[in-house]
């Protein structure tokens, strides 16, 4: 097993009751003890907030504008981690990851690694991977099927066949749901093939052209004013060419006047060329005004066809789209909607078809997964059981039982099927031999949820490549022996990864290698949490006062010396 990394140290600053804390961690079993209420959930908290929880000023201390978690993670250079923060162009001169939050008086969130700007998403994937929070919710969740069937997912190694099997699920829902969207809708595609029908007929019979409106109106405005259209023609007939002015005769004139004069000066000459363009111009003009005016006519029967069609694209236009070319696109679009309904019943058949293939491949898949899940429970419930008993639970019986999907994502020959699969893992126990199993749910007491749950966590560390766990709370509901029979297996967990732990009990703190102690201090109006290393001697004194309370005893001490020396030992 190659861990990804470790914690070695943590930075706490405005957060909450901590003013400013810097908590420097070893490898092994780290303690944290201190009396309630000192603040050693809040330190759970501030870890939490580096791991991609979410964030909220609510846990800015008092009269600061910001609250700060920072901490420095030592790297594997060849764990997967690694390789992924290089790919997200972290800065990497040493094998090390500093991950710094902040979150503002105004609530938003800012993240950094190794000075990086990055995101919180980000931050949660790196999380995942550096670090395994085992908390008084994760206890709740342990009494969950959907916690059960994780876990025993991960002692399997199934991840892979799990995501497979969840690929192919997510293929047939989506067949599925096109295959029931068309079934609901068949009556209403009938209607509206229909419909649709009509529109194409409607349209086509009026043979439509492209920019036909614009052109019908262009010639009714000629036909209209084809009186005063003539009139200007013939204007402009005699101006050019008969009467007084004869525009084109005067420029012959002009131009013949300027070759003799360009005769006698050469710079004349362009004046010759421009006289010549001006008079093929104007003889061009008087051309097309000729054909312009013999096309000219007024045809009343004419302009009564073109307002009768005008009328039928104004129609048209109101039911299908602002102009001719609308109307034709229109036509496009339903016609491919009625090529779809057209090949309704072909859609369908298809579907059918597609939908018993894939269902079938489903199916294979569930299968296989659910053989190697039987084979990883029944191997489960034997390390579990086996923890179980170093945990002062050797009458304990654990299964792992396998119930139906009553309600999921799909049904296919009478079973039922969620993202999971179609079956739930469900964690029974018997507390005590001649008893029923019953689901942890229903009978486990806290104390028997704290080391059933660490006994599961146990097994599963040769499983998983994290490089810190944390405990909190690990410790409800038990004492005495098999309080000492926890931090025992504690230890065997911190001899392959770093542990960290938050405890009440002496016998767990007994085990540790390092050992801290969060403190309440009392200034003028203001409270603070304090948290120091300690040395053997104060670790002697923290013992006793865990065992006592207030007023350490001379038996305390005494007691707190032999957990040191039976645990050295």
């Amino acid at each position: 097993m190659l861990v990804q990394g470790m914690l070695q140290s943590l930075h706490i600053r405005h957060f909450a009751i901590i003013d400013d804390v810097q908590l420097e961690f070893g490898p092994g079993l780290n303690i944290l003890s201190g009396e309630t209420g000192a603040g050693k959930s809040i330190i759970i908290q501030a870890v939490g907030l580096l791991m991609g929880q979410r964030g909220s000023s609510d846990w800015i201390r008092k009269g600061e504008k910001e609250a700060i978690v920072t901490g420095l993670f030592e790297l594997q250079k060849k764990a997967p981690l690694y390789a992924q923060l290089a790919d997200w162009g972290v800065p990497l001169d040493e094998p090390e990851l500093v991950i710094q939050r902040k979150v503002s008086a105004q609530g938003r969130s800012q993240v950094r690694l190794n000075g990086m700007p990055a995101t919180v998403g980000m931050l949660t994937d790196i999380g995942d991977q550096l670090m395994d929070i085992v908390s008084q919710k994760e206890h709740e969740l342990l009494l969950k099927p959907e916690m059960q069937r994780e876990l025993l997912d991960q002692y399997g190694a199934l991840t892979q066949e799990r995501a497979s099997y969840q690929e192919q699920l997510q293929t047939v829902l989506s067949i599925q749901d096109e295959l029931t969207a068309l079934q609901a809708g068949d009556r209403s595609n009938r209607e509206m093939e229909e419909f649709l029908r009509f529109q194409i007929k409607e349209i086509n019979e009026a043979e439509l052209k492209p920019a036909e409106d614009e052109e019908l109106k262009s010639e009714k405005g000629k036909i209209r004013h084809a009186s005063k259209l003539g009139e200007f023609c013939t204007w402009a007939d005699q101006l050019l060419l008969n009467g007084d002015t004869n525009l084109i005769g005067a420029l012959g004139q002009l131009e013949a006047r300027l070759l003799k004069a360009s005769e006698l000066d050469v710079a004349l000459e362009p004046w010759v060329a421009a006289v010549q363009s001006i008079q093929s111009q104007l003889d061009d003009l008087s051309q097309s005004l000729s054909a312009y005016l013999e096309g000219l006519q007024f045809d009343p029967g004419r302009l009564e066809g073109i307002e009768s069609r005008l009328a039928e694209l104004d129609r048209l236009k109101r039911k299908y789209g602002e102009s001719v070319a609308v109307i034709l696109q229109h036509a496009d679009e339903v016609k491919e909607k009625l090529n779809l309904l057209e090949n309704f019943d072909e859609r369908v058949e298809q579907l059918e078809s597609d939908l018993a293939v894939q269902a079938d491949v489903l199916l294979d898949l569930d299968k296989k997964l659910q053989v190697k899940r039987n084979k990883a429970a029944k191997k489960l419930a034997v390390a579990v059981m086996k923890e179980l008993a170093d945990l002062n639970m050797a009458q304990a019986e654990f299964q792992v039982v396998w119930q139906n999907v009553v309600q999921g994502g799909f049904e296919s020959q009478k079973k039922c099927f969620d993202r999971f699969g179609s079956k739930r893992a469900v964690f029974y126990l018997v507390s005590n031999p001649g008893e029923d199993p019953q689901p942890l749910a229903k009978i486990a007491s806290g104390g028997e949820r704290s080391r059933i749950l660490l006994a599961v966590k146990k097994v599963l560390v040769e499983f998983a490549d994290l490089g810190t766990s944390i405990y909190d709370e690990v410790d409800e509901g038990v004492g005495g022996a098999t309080a000492s029979k926890i931090g025992d297996k504690l230890a065997e967990i911190a001899k392959q990864r770093q542990v960290v732990c938050i405890t009440h009990q002496p016998q767990i703190a007994a085990y540790a290698q390092n050992h801290f102690v969060i403190e309440k201090e009392f200034g003028e109006n203001r409270t603070a949490t304090q948290v120091r290393q300690l040395s053997d001697d104060e670790r002697e004194q923290e013992l006793a006062r865990m065992l006592a309370g207030k007023e350490i005893t001379s038996q305390a001490r005494d007691h707190a010396k032999e957990l040191l020396r039976g645990v050295a030992g």
